[in-house]
């Protein structure tokens, strides 16, 4: 029976449990748990595994998680490994538990009982593989590609580990060697989603836009729910003016991650683009609800500073000034090398007739790289010097 309870993963489903991770969202709380085991994986069916109270907590914990209740499903994995805590298998289950409930405080444990899965046994090559996808989500690149050629040496006809090798080596600065891995990894599976996505991705690294649509586009059309995929495929069509299409995208990316900020923030800044900017503020409402709050880390300050630009484009648009001023000033109060959000301020600080501060801005602006028009510069450093 302890066979029978390795994790099942398949074709898209098993890269949602991986998505970019949110304040406040679950992006592991949608991958299911069932009893198969895929094709071809091995584990060390240990005496311990095999004690039937053992086995009997392991299963009650995997259909716990299969309908939705991690938490219990932590209580009762904990009772297996209470009764013998040399079961590896015991350990990837509690971490595939913590996984699910989807919180930051609960990956560092999922990391642990993975670390302590892999040292009792070597075999497990889905406890490998979820390591290395929290490896990655730190940044520790090197362990995630350690513990991956691990697994690809136990099983290399499985196209999960040969895709999540190619976006490792992406990220290590060789793109080619992710194209040459993906494809190998479509070879096995030519429907596997991921691996177009992270294809996709790899041939942007290589600046070969042409070639990473198809692969992009495939891998949105099969719905695979990462909203970093439509993110990524939305800001190509936007950077093209394909503004309808990208704009699809971003809806897209708000529904698979309602809350992901930055998808909203998207969503907002295109709907302002093509002239619905009443529209571009209840997307924005969505970006950071009521009571909710950042993280004090420089990307979410960023991102917080962002929310606060696209806000100030939307009053703007709808010609409320006063409004869009406050919004500009709370995005270079929270970022102030915020170079769009210096020069927005200059006109409006301009549009109220404050002159002398709206060269400021519009100084600091261009010492960003990022200047106002000629004939506005113009009339804003006149209008300061009378």
């Amino acid at each position: 029976m302890a066979r029978a309870i390795a994790l099942h993963l398949n074709g898209a489903r098993s890269l949602l449990l991986f998505g970019v991770i949110s304040i406040g969202s679950s992006p592991y709380a949608a991958d299911t748990v069932a009893p198969e085991r895929p094709s071809g994986q091995r584990t060390v069916d240990t005496p311990a595994c095999r004690q039937g109270a053992v086995e009997r907590a392991m299963a009650e914990g995997t259909d716990q998680m299969r309908r939705g209740n991690p938490e219990r499903a932590i209580a009762t994995i904990r009772q297996a490994l209470a009764l013998d805590p040399r079961c590896g298998l015991a350990h990837q289950l509690l971490a595939q538990a913590y996984l699910q409930q989807g919180t930051y405080e609960t990956l560092s444990e999922a990391r642990a009982e993975l670390r302590q899965a892999v040292a009792l046994d070597p075999n497990l090559v889905w406890a490998r593989f979820y390591l290395a996808r929290l490896y990655l989500d730190v940044g520790a690149v090197d362990k995630a590609h350690e513990q991956l050629n691990t697994a690809i040496d136990l099983h290399p006809d499985l196209p999960h580990l040969q895709s999540l090798l190619g976006e490792a080596e992406r990220q290590l600065g060789q793109p080619r060697r992710s194209v040459e891995r993906q494809e190998r990894a479509l070879a096995i599976d030519a429907t596997f989603a991921p691996a177009k996505y992270y294809l996709g991705l790899a041939y942007l690294d290589l600046e070969d836009e042409a070639a990473a649509l198809p692969p992009l586009e495939a891998a949105a059309a099969s719905g695979l729910p990462i909203a970093e995929l439509y993110l990524t495929l939305g800001s190509v069509h936007e950077e093209a003016g394909r503004l309808d299409r990208a704009r699809a995208l971003y809806d897209r990316a708000v529904a698979v991650a309602p809350d992901r900020a930055e998808a909203h923030v998207r969503l907002a800044k295109v709907l302002t683009r093509q002239g619905h900017p009443v529209r571009a503020l209840d997307a924005l409402s969505g970006a950071l609800p009521d009571g909710r709050r950042l993280p004090a880390t420089q990307y979410y300050q960023r991102l917080e500073a962002a929310i606060q630009l696209e806000r100030g484009r939307a009053l703007q648009a709808l010609g409320q000034w006063n409004g869009a001023a406050r919004a500009y000033q709370e995005a270079v109060a929270i970022s102030p090398d915020l170079a769009e959000a210096h020069r927005y301020l200059a006109e409006a600080l301009y549009r109220q007739g404050n002159f002398g501060r709206a060269l400021e801005h519009a100084e600091r602006a261009a010492a960003l790289d990022h200047p106002l028009p000629s004939e506005l510069m113009r009339q804003i450093t006149a209008r300061a010097r009378r």
